[in-house]
């Protein structure tokens, strides 16, 4: 059993998925590129002076990993928040494994690893429990949007249309591993994938026609680009470019010691 197991069941248009993949591939990497231009031109500066390794650990480790500031501004902020960042990492870390296993040679280490040994688990797992943290997270944001007043949250159409994004990005993604386990006949293997598992015996029993299944595959891969497409215009992009900004201007902060006490 392997990740790309569904082929058997149900028709995958890959010429598609790749054409897709590539537009809008190439449209977040000239998002992300005039991004990055107009962040160098204006706030790299103390990067390129003095930088100070010290200082950019400490706020990669204090910052970035564990996002202590957005915790001082309250538990549930910083918890929808960090849900979102580490599942959305996580997700973007299975892809590109996902990626390197249809280029790797079929008989490496790397491939037998995650398609027939125990990395297959590990697989499974680390995609339901992402999509679960991206799913609770970005839930958990949207409702705050819609109950809690303009003065307390930033409620951005933009920024709400991304989180939307997210939302049926990783449901369809479930819909998608539950339809294809329905069809499998049941194995232990599929605990591992627990939201999915779960979710397949919700329509165990019942016949899904193969070309309903291939319209929602469909459907998710012209999501996924649509989003990745979509990145570099959104608030989404400071998942990537918030780390640099911070990460760069550390020293500066060390300097000034007026932002982060454990700085000075």
């Amino acid at each position: 059993m392997s990740p790309f197991g569904t082929d058997l069941i149900y028709y995958k248009p890959w010429l598609f998925f790749i054409i897709i993949q590539t537009i809008g591939l190439t449209i977040f990497i000239m998002g992300m590129a005039d991004n990055l231009n107009f962040y160098y031109r204006g706030k790299a500066r103390s990067f390129r002076n003095n930088p100070s390794l010290g200082a950019m650990i400490k706020v990669f480790f204090n910052e970035i990993l564990l996002q202590r500031q957005f915790f001082a501004r309250g538990f549930f902020r910083w918890l929808n928040h960090i849900l979102i960042f580490w599942g959305f990492l996580g997700l973007l870390s299975l892809s590109a494994i996902g990626v390197l296993l249809k280029i790797v040679p079929g008989d490496s280490a790397f491939f037998e690893f995650f398609t027939v040994g125990s990395g297959y688990l590990y697989y499974k797992f680390a995609g339901d429990l992402a999509g679960l943290m991206v799913l609770a997270g970005a839930a958990a944001a949207l409702i705050g949007r819609f109950t809690t007043g303009p003065d307390s949250i930033d409620t951005r159409l933009t920024d709400t249309a991304a989180l939307g994004f997210l939302l049926l990005l990783v449901l369809t993604g479930f819909l998608l591993e539950a339809l294809r386990l329905a069809a499998t006949p049941w194995a232990p293997a599929f605990e591992y994938s627990f939201v999915a598992d779960f979710m397949a015996g919700l329509v165990a029993g019942r016949q899904v026609p193969g070309s309903l299944m291939t319209a929602l595959w469909t459907f998710h891969a012209t999501l996924t680009a649509a989003f990745v497409a979509y990145i570099p215009f959104s608030k989404m992009v400071h998942i990537f470019a918030a780390p640099a900004e911070i990460v760069i201007n550390a020293s500066e902060e060390e300097l000034r010691g007026d932002l982060y006490g454990y700085l000075r």
